[in-house]
């Protein structure tokens, strides 16, 4: 049967490592980054089958600190993170909206294409009522 081992050992606070799947697991509480040779043994001969490295690089950007799905996570120098924002969101979890002078416009047109139709059919209520007063008048006219 075949297992796996780390050298030097998996010593992240949080993490553990299966050495029958190979799998590592957990959160980590801290952040880091560590430099590891994994082994593939042959449990019975204990003859090293395979060799490879392993990097476990562990930021401050959790799950918790996805920025809210509009942007990204940020690791500082000093093992804090920041979202960088997608446009048009702002705010340290990038959760305000800004406006940009695109939306202003778009906003504009919206106005726009409001105001029209109410200007025309205005100016046709407008004339339907003259020409009522037109006809009212001629038949006034007629009377007399």
């Amino acid at each position: 049967s075949l297992s796996f081992a780390l050298e030097p050992s998996l010593n992240i606070t949080g993490l553990s490592f299966n050495g029958d799947t190979g799998v590592i697991s957990g959160s980590a509480t801290t952040v880091g980054e560590s430099q590891h040779s994994i082994m593939l043994l042959d449990s019975n001969s204990l003859d090293v089958v395979c060799v490879g490295t392993l990097t476990v690089d562990i930021t401050a950007c959790s799950a918790a600190e996805t920025c809210n799905g509009h942007g990204s996570c940020v690791l500082n120098n000093d093992g804090t993170s920041t979202c960088t924002c997608n446009d048009p969101f702002s705010g340290p979890e990038c959760l305000k909206v800004t406006l940009t002078d695109t939306t202003r416009y778009v906003n504009q047109v919206d106005t726009a294409s409001i105001v029209a139709p109410v200007v025309t059919v205005t100016v046709v209520l407008a004339v339907i009522a003259l020409i009522m007063k037109l006809l009212y008048n001629r038949k006034k006219q007629r009377r007399t």
